[in-house]
């Protein structure tokens, strides 16, 4: 049988002429070379491999050491198996023919493994690319991908982490691999997206056809975007047809036709559509958007179901940033095929005054007000001091917090490094607990702080829904809870120490108004930030937050 030109399906060589560069193919390398941590994320089909794939060759012939592995074979193996599997993956390809360090058994003895590793390759850049990291057993993945932000934390103070970086790429929500934040690799790295071709990037690629011999009329790679949008699958699926067919491609008709083929047999459709059946809750969103013809904000931060449809790969936002369908193949996919399969079926419907995540709340939820409190530079106030000093400090500074939380009738929900997540049922008792926190730390300091410099927090407040009646409850849903807990973590990273961070969702729900020092638009987020800065030894909590 004849090699096909095109390719279509599974990962392209690194030196394949139909490999069309895109954005990422610059950004990355650079990004590596630099020695940031990146994560890659892109619905299926989208080329994340290849990219992979091509920045390693690029990089190992600079140079550096690049391992690239694919973890989903490993997804469901034993703790032991999945190191084995993971760590031959790395010593074969950055020490090939030298001495490997002992396969980790646990997940400190990986850490101990890159330590080895790093060490024999001296100055040398270490870049460890990991695909498929979505298929980390759950059970391990706090602890996993919790390592890989240890060795971010610890470049400064472990030179032999100083050249070692990570690349994550798959497709999957960050927020749904690690349930605490403050351990998260992903809020410390630089995300890419991968993006569609350029309608300059389909003509390169359709214009390859006429080394088949296959002639085309001067408008049809513009009439192949027209209907891809650019998508690499897809563009690259057309073009394999049109090379099998060996036809002229003498009109739009001809595109018409393939497509046809296309969306008779194509294994990439079915797992949309496979998706949205298993997923009915993210239909009424492409209702909304498709049939509707509603002006959408995309905004993955606050809508859940809108990053979940934009992973599955359906949607992509517009210039205007409204959501917008991919494609005009997906559009009939959807519009000719799955909606009308569904005719006469029920569909929750939604409210179409907003496009948040509370559109779609259900009827157990409860407000909650989440309070994220940290450490400011806990690394550099450990660095060098007794452990038994670090231990003591931190040990009461917890039950200090802990303490302050019970005492406003708040939980804490996580406690991680120096990070504390808390939760409340009155926006009005976070408040009062957080400016609590700030007042009272200098008489903390004094009695219990064994440290050559004083603790200083940073404190974030943010209100949102839980899916649940009783907050006691644990079993909170992931995709509603996590978020208020991120924003919370977020607002508090963006402050300096001995400040208090509150988004216009909680100010709202305070029986009486703040003056803050100052007020910010995130827009990234669609929130506005109050700052509450002023905080005496000896003045109460209420003087210190009220008008």
């Amino acid at each position: 049988m004849e090699a096909r030109f095109f390719h279509w399906g599974g990962n392209l060589d690194p030196n394949s002429p139909v490999y069309i560069k895109r954005p990422e193919d610059d950004k990355l390398p650079e990004h590596i070379a630099a020695g940031d941590f990146v994560t890659v994320l892109a619905p299926r089909q989208m080329g994340k491999t290849s990219l992979l794939l091509r920045v390693r060759r690029l990089l190992t012939e600079a140079g550096m050491a690049i391992a690239y592995v694919d973890l989903s074979p490993a997804r469901e193996e034993s703790l032991e198996s999945w190191y084995a599997h993971l760590s031959t993956g790395i010593a074969e390809q950055v020490l090939p023919g030298g001495d490997h360090p002992p396969l980790p058994q646990s997940h400190l003895e990986f850490v101990q493994f890159l330590r080895a590793v790093s060490t024999q390759l001296g100055n040398t850049r270490l870049c460890i690319m990991l695909d498929e990291v979505g298929t980390v057993p759950e059970d391990m993945s706090d602890a996993f991908f919790g390592n890989v932000r240890y060795v971010f934390s610890n470049r400064q103070v472990k030179p032999e982490f100083r050249f070692t970086n990570f690349v994550l790429c798959g497709t999957f929500q960050p927020r749904d691999l690690i349930k605490n934040p403050a351990n998260s690799p992903f809020n410390i790295s630089k995300t890419l997206r991968m993006s569609d071709l350029t309608r300059d990037g389909v003509r390169r690629l359709v214009g390859m056809l006429e080394r088949m011999g296959v002639y085309f009329d001067e408008d049809i790679p513009d009439v192949v975007h027209d209907w891809t949008g650019g998508q690499p699958y897809l563009t690259q699926r057309l073009c394999a047809i049109f090379e099998e067919w060996k036809i002229p491609i003498s009109g739009p008709e001809v595109v018409e036709r393939a497509i046809q083929d296309l969306m008779m047999d194509d294994n990439n459709l079915d797992h949309i559509v496979h998706r949205l059946h298993e997923e009915a809750e993210l239909v009424p969103w492409l209702e909304r958007v498709l049939i509707r013809k509603e002006s959408i904000r995309f905004n993955r931060m606050t809508n859940q179901r809108l990053a979940r449809l934009e992973l599955i790969g359906l949607i992509k936002p517009a210039k205007d940033g409204s959501c917008k369908i991919r494609n005009r193949i997906y559009h009939d996919l959807l519009l000719n095929n799955f909606f009308s399969e569904r005719e006469g079926e029920h569909v929750p419907d939604l409210d179409a005054s907003t496009d948040s995540e509370q559109a779609a709340r259900p009827a157990d939820s409860q407000e909650v007000t989440a309070v994220s409190i940290d450490v400011v530079d806990s690394t550099l106030l450990k660095q060098d001091q007794d452990k038994v000093a670090v231990t003591y400090t931190f040990q009461q500074y917890f039950q200090y917090v802990q303490n302050l939380a019970r005492r406003w009738g708040g939980q804490v929900k996580d406690a991680a490094g120096d990070g504390v997540m808390c939760i409340f049922s009155s926006a009005d008792s976070a408040l009062r607990c957080a400016v609590e926190l700030q007042e009272n730390l200098p008489g903390f300091n004094r009695r219990h702080n064994r440290l050559n410099g004083p603790l200083a927090l940073r404190i974030g407040l943010n209100t949102g829904h839980v899916l649940t009646r009783d907050l006691k409850d644990y079993r909170m849903t992931r995709s509603l809870y996590d978020y208020t807990l991120d924003l919370s973590g977020k607002l508090q990273k963006g402050i300096s120490g001995g400040e208090i961070a509150l988004t216009n969702h909680t100010v709202e729900r305070l029986s009486e108004p703040i003056q803050a020092n100052r007020q910010e638009l995130w827009p990234e987020y669609n929130i506005t930030v109050y700052v509450l800065n002023r905080f005496q030894e000896t003045s109460g909590a209420q003087s210190a937050s009220r008008v």
